[in-house]
């Protein structure tokens, strides 16, 4: 969370009581809905299964509300190259592993992927707005829903259009500013990430035995410890200063989207080893709960930890901040997904798809094994 407001135009709230207008220059239009019945002719057959576990762990002093980070994803989705049945476009998973309607028969592995409505969306609201009795939270959380349902509502808008529009939504109805991270799979193994500000994501790959940092975005700051943010009138414009990028993935490629609470204190490759501690023998990542706990509780702890060199600490003593050491205790927000061949029907570790503090963090070293896990998943312990 960052003590400085982006624009002084508060001053003119408080004083002459206007209110936030919406006047999105750029607003989403509608788009023509797909026919009810979709028959591609099929190509090389592939399906993949996008999964993701996300934990805040809020700071200590803003526990009672909610912290003032936000995360926001759409559900699990199957995704792959083609498709051939009738009326459905795109399939979510619930419960079971496929589920479909329609007169036709539905194949397992020939699915639409284009259009894509899967995306995922964490913020950052800044701290300062809390000075003028303002809960800076509120419009972190209403501009990551608004992304997440407009990216779901229009799935053929650009990640610009979307997120411009979200924004200028949540400053209708909160005052506040964020950062904002959004990230919208366009394929089967294609991601299109946006990103404004110090929030961030990364990309971690198996090369042999060891995994391999391949992507981390940078921050986008005006001065160091001073973002770039979005909070409709009293910040900046998603045109402006916005950092839009695609990549294509490799089977088993690891997401992380984060707020500044994880990236001021460990860097992206120090996720490593507790992505590490959640994977099984083929790559893949059996418990996506127990990878984004083991980073949050990490970053939670160093935050703390008045004498370690965190990244933070490196940056502000470049910027000239004098000898400054030790960590940044802040809100903290991570997710940690998947695209894999194989559905994550249920995380052994955490059910839920977003889980949010509210009592007391344990020790790193107090999470459970994976192997332990898997045995209670299986029914194997003693």
């Amino acid at each position: 969370m960052k003590n400085t407001l982006s624009v002084g135009a508060f001053s003119l709230y408080c004083f002459f009581g206007s209110s936030v207008v919406v006047h999105a220059d750029k607003p989403i239009k509608a788009r023509v809905e797909p026919k009810d019945e979709l028959i591609l002719e099929k190509t090389d057959l592939k399906s993949s299964f996008f999964v993701h576990r996300s934990v805040i762990i809020p700071h200590d002093s803003k526990k009672h509300r909610g912290g003032e980070d936000a995360v926001s994803t759409s559900d699990q989705w199957l995704v792959g190259e083609s498709i051939k049945f009738s009326p459905m476009a795109k399939i979510p998973l619930g419960p079971h592993l496929f589920s479909c309607s329609g007169e036709k028969k539905c194949l397992h592995d020939w699915i639409l992927s284009h259009p894509s409505n899967v995306i995922l969306s964490v913020a950052d609201g800044v701290g300062g707005w809390a000075s003028h009795n303002v809960n800076p939270g509120l419009y972190s959380r209403q501009l990551t829903q608004q992304v997440v349902e407009l990216g779901s509502k229009f799935p053929s808008a650009s990640m610009e259009e979307i997120v411009h529009t979200a924004n200028w939504k949540a400053a209708s109805q909160h005052l506040g500013s964020a950062t904002c991270t959004a990230l919208k799979l366009t394929g089967p193994n294609q991601i299109t990430a946006l990103n404004v500000g110090d929030s961030g994501y990364s990309i971690h790959r198996k090369v042999g035995d060891e995994l391999v940092l391949v992507f981390a975005s940078e921050a986008g700051q005006k001065r160091f410890n001073f973002p770039h943010q979005l909070g409709g009138q009293h910040g900046d414009q998603v045109k402006d200063v916005a950092v839009e990028m695609t990549h294509t993935l490799e089977p088993n490629d690891i997401i992380a989207v984060y707020s500044d609470g994880v990236s001021d204190n460990l860097f992206p490759m120090e996720f490593h080893e507790c992505l590490s501690s959640a994977m099984d023998d083929d790559d893949g990542i059996q418990s996506l709960g127990l990878a984004a706990d083991c980073i949050a509780r990490k970053a939670y702890f160093l935050g703390k930890d008045k004498r370690f060199d965190s990244p933070f600490a490196q940056g502000a003593r470049k910027a000239g901040w004098g000898q400054y050491q030790g960590g940044k205790h802040d809100d903290i927000s991570i997710v940690v997904a998947q695209i894999t061949a194989t559905p994550t029907v249920s995380d052994p570790y955490l059910q839920e798809s977003i889980f949010l503090y509210t009592g007391n963090v344990g020790a790193v070293e107090e999470l459970p094994s994976l192997a332990s896990l898997m045995k209670v998943a299986t029914g194997d312990e003693l």
